[in-house]
């Protein structure tokens, strides 16, 4: 039944599909010169890499501020902020911005110590009222 499908049944020809094409074009010069940078900058991509490595060296692809603002970050005793307005950032010594929250939050006038049991009451009450 196949064979009759895709076969020619009258000539005996049975081969449907073409052999396939030993055509090779011949390559562009910018092509080539292409493939050659490539090759060139993988090649110097990889020493460099291999370089480092045996030197044990990183190297770091931040600028000076960048690197400023990376140590900056690491010290304990400053506490980096966003501002209150605006997009600037604050540096504030860790101790003092302690000391200062410390005070705001224990403003009887603003805040108020709440027991966790009336805290878990209102979730559930808020939780409640969104479904």
């Amino acid at each position: 039944m196949l064979r009759f499908e895709f076969g020619d049944a009258l000539n005996g020809n049975m081969n449907v599909f073409r052999k396939p094409s030993l055509y090779m074009p011949n390559p562009h010069p910018l092509v080539e010169a292409f493939n050659k940078m490539v090759e060139d900058d993988l090649y110097k991509f990889y020493d460099s890499k291999r370089a480092c490595n045996v030197n044990n060296k990183v190297k770091y692809n931040l600028n000076d501020k960048e690197l400023a603002l990376k140590s900056l970050q690491a010290d304990d005793s400053i506490m980096i902020r966003p501002a209150d307005q605006g997009g600037p950032i604050v540096f504030l010594d860790r101790c003092d911005y302690i000391r200062n929250m410390n005070r705001v939050l224990s403003d009887d006038n603003f805040y108020c110590c709440i027991d966790l049991d009336k805290i878990h009451l209102l979730h559930g009450r808020v939780l409640f009222m969104l479904e």
